[in-house]
């Protein structure tokens, strides 16, 4: 809590403005706010100074990957639902910048949406789902699809950070082990392209008692190693 107690504006907001929580309470931070980066590239640069450059394999050391994150925050249950977390003021902002690079005007933007808006600014993400009309689904699927996009640049951007610093070694993430896991905002592809995916393996016991679990470790290890054929597979 130390940065979010700091600076407040980097907390993450549901759709009702309120912080978006961790399991004991503490609130999340919004992964790309710049000021977060801030923080992240000072802890960052400190850690492969005194740690990581100098042991890693390529000096000799024994550090053979740099785990960026461990098992996204934001595709943990509850918040794999595309309404739970993303509303802070500056995702928002971001969001308004990616609405912008996709359909380069506004007036792209409401002739494919069937909208009237005057300007980015007065799009704001959805809030509920409703379907009406095939056009009705576009806004939704704008965030989930921009919601991957973040995922992707944080791992981008945190990976840049070490390689400034001079790490040479696979920066990896892995996915927690929860149905939630196959839906948005964990595209496999999109993170694949800045950093290793592995899915974690927690044994359920005898598999032949709980075949489910190796079911599921299967599958996917599966699904990550389609979006990534050109990495090993690994479950960290």
């Amino acid at each position: 809590d130390f940065i979010t107690s700091r600076y407040p504006e980097i907390i993450m907001r549901d759709l009702e403005g309120k912080p978006v929580v961790w399991y004991d309470n503490s609130p999340l931070p919004a992964y790309n706010h710049p000021k977060y980066v801030e923080g992240v590239r000072r802890y960052f640069t400190a850690l492969c100074k005194e740690v990581i450059f100098p042991e890693q394999f390529s000096q000799g050391g024994p550090i053979l990957a740099a785990q960026i994150d461990n098992e996204l925050m934001y595709s943990m249950q509850p918040l794999s639902h595309p309404f739970t977390w993303g509303y802070e003021e500056d995702t928002v902002r971001q969001f308004r910048e990616w609405l912008k690079d996709k359909y380069g005007s506004i007036e792209n933007y409401n002739k494919i949406h069937e909208t009237d808006y005057s300007d980015w600014e007065s799009i704001n993400p959805p809030k509920k789902l409703k379907l009406n009309k095939a056009k009705d689904w576009l806004p939704l699927q704008d965030w989930i699809i921009f919601k991957e996009d973040y995922i992707a640049k944080m791992l981008k951007t945190y990976t840049q950070i070490l390689r400034e610093c001079g790490v040479d070694i696979p920066t990896f993430v892995d996915i927690n082990g929860g149905e939630q896991e196959y839906i948005s905002p964990n595209n496999f592809y999109k993170m694949a392209q800045h950093v290793w995916v592995g899915p974690n393996f927690y044994p359920g016991g005898d598999p032949l008692k709980y075949p489910i679990w190796m079911m599921n470790t299967v599958l996917r290890w599966r699904l990550i190693q389609w979006a990534q054929p050109d990495k090993p597979g690994f479950c960290p």
